[in-house]
């Protein structure tokens, strides 16, 4: 779900807030397989389901400058800050044996739900963009954003975190419009 809104503060500045609330699965699965040779042994599978549910807010702010009659430069910074993600934790591990022509016997089930006791916390994020527009006839953007990912954590739990394996995200857009004479 998603909802923005901005506000004029002055002739040239504005602010606004973009919300969006995130939802759904993150879902690991690990599965242990042991060769044939070794029927006494049980296979195991692990499924751990991350159920996640959490407000993410960007703020922004933007200026406009006229520098001709029909030309005009538009300055804009985002900033979201970094947030934790509730979750609940759901993991169901399996202990099986795999039978001679592939079918599944289930030794030994667990269950552990952990009822919110972890979380995910995403990075802060920064942007910058500039836009050039000349009434009716073109439009010229250039974007950049940067999100310190590598100082995200994955599923915290009581004092724990988990450190992100991920590097931080840099990027770059760039965009022309062109309006045809009607």
């Amino acid at each position: 779900l998603y909802f923005g809104n901005s506000f004029k503060l002055k002739k040239n500045l504005s602010v606004g807030v973009n919300a969006n609330y995130l939802f759904g699965t993150i879902t690991h699965t690990n599965n242990i397989i042991y060769p044939d040779t070794l029927n006494n042994k049980r296979n195991n599978y692990l499924n751990i389901a991350n159920n996640v549910r959490s407000l993410n807010l960007t703020y922004g702010i933007i200026y406009s400058q006229n520098y001709a009659k029909d030309l005009n430069i538009d300055f804009g910074f985002t900033f979201n800050h970094n947030v934790d993600i509730k979750t609940r934790k759901d993991i169901k591990n399996l202990k099986y044996i795999t039978g001679v022509y592939g079918e599944i016997d289930i030794k030994d089930t667990n269950y552990i739900n952990l009822n919110g006791k972890s979380k995910f916390k995403l990075p802060d994020g920064i942007g910058f963009g500039i836009v050039a527009r000349k009434a009716d006839k073109y439009l010229l953007g250039i974007d950049v954003s940067y999100q310190q990912w590598a100082n995200a954590t994955i599923f915290k739990t009581d004092s724990n975190y988990i450190s992100s394996p991920l590097a931080n995200s840099f990027r770059t857009a760039i965009g022309f419009q062109y309006y045809p004479k009607a």
